[in-house]
Parts: structure tokens; C-alpha cells; sequence
């Protein structure tokens, strides 16, 4: 039996803990909002915001600033116009993706 070095055994948590932990760090959800997060994205990506902005140091509003480079790339798209807000969201599933890499969670994302 091989193991990934990086390999990590956490314990299952029951829904009252995790949500108790969330409050601890200020972020009041719900069970439905835990349970069901397809139903509820906003929350989800609020929770995953805060994760990113305490675990990586990155906030909000560095996810809307686009860098020189990227503001070029994006002038040589067809209709860059469309891509005012995709650019920000892909920064934020790459540092979500990142976080959840660095907790052991190797399969998050596409």
C-alpha cells in the first residue's frame, strides 16, 4: 500500500460542529445552506471567500483587479467586453482551488 506523502486522515465532522466553527469565524449559515449548497452559491462562495481571505491573505477586491498582462489578453479576445467580470472569477476559483490544495482537498475544482 502506497501512500501520498501529502496524505491527510481528518475526522468527520457532524453538521453542528461545522457549523459552529463557521460561527466562531462569523459566518452564520444554515444547516439547509450547509446541506444543500447547489441552492444556496452565494453563501457558499461567501464561506469559500472568507476561507481564502484568512487562509491566503487575499480579499475581494483583489480578485476585481486585473493586471496589466491579463488587460492585455483580454483586448485580444473577440468581444473582451464580455469578459469584464470572468476575469476576476477564474482569479477566485484558482485561489479557492489553491486553499483547498494546500488543506489536502486534491480533487476541488474541475
Amino acid at each position: 500500500l502506497t501512500m501520498n506523502k501529502n496524505s491527510y486522515s481528518f475526522p468527520l465532522l457532524k453538521n453542528a460542529a461545522i457549523l459552529q466553527c463557521l460561527s466562531d469565524l462569523g459566518l452564520e449559515i444554515t444547516e439547509s445552506e450547509l446541506m444543500e449548497p447547489n441552492r444556496h452559491r452565494e453563501c457558499v462562495r461567501s464561506v469559500f471567500s472568507m476561507f481564502v481571505e484568512y487562509g491566503l491573505h487575499i480579499t475581494p477586491k483583489d480578485f476585481s483587479t486585473i493586471s496589466i498582462e491579463s488587460m492585455k489578453r483580454k483586448q485580444e479576445l473577440s468581444c473582451p467586453e464580455l469578459h469584464n467580470e470572468s476575469f476576476g472569477e477564474v482569479k477566485f476559483l484558482l485561489a479557492t482551488m489553491y486553499f483547498m490544495k494546500v488543506c489536502g482537498v486534491h480533487d476541488f475544482g474541475w
